[in-house]
């Protein structure tokens, strides 16, 4: 399930396609653990995720949404 902030038809389909992304990319590339702490967003992590083809957009558009719901 993806949040009931995202279900509104002003939230670009491009966003929810970068959300789905993410997610799958924590699947794949799983998580790295460094002295006992665990590590999700690693710089392989950001460097997979920064290859959608929406990044930049999706970045602007998922952190305008934020400071909205804050």
């Amino acid at each position: 399930m993806i949040s009931i902030s995202l279900d509104d038809s002003d939230v670009p389909t491009y966003l929810i396609d970068f959300i789905m992304y993410h997610e799958l990319l924590h699947k794949k590339i799983g998580q790295k653990i460094i002295n006992g702490r665990i590590y999700s967003h690693t710089s392989e992590f950001r460097a997979a995720e920064s290859e959608f083809h929406h990044y930049e957009k999706a970045e602007t558009a998922l952190n305008d949404l934020a400071r909205k719901l804050a």
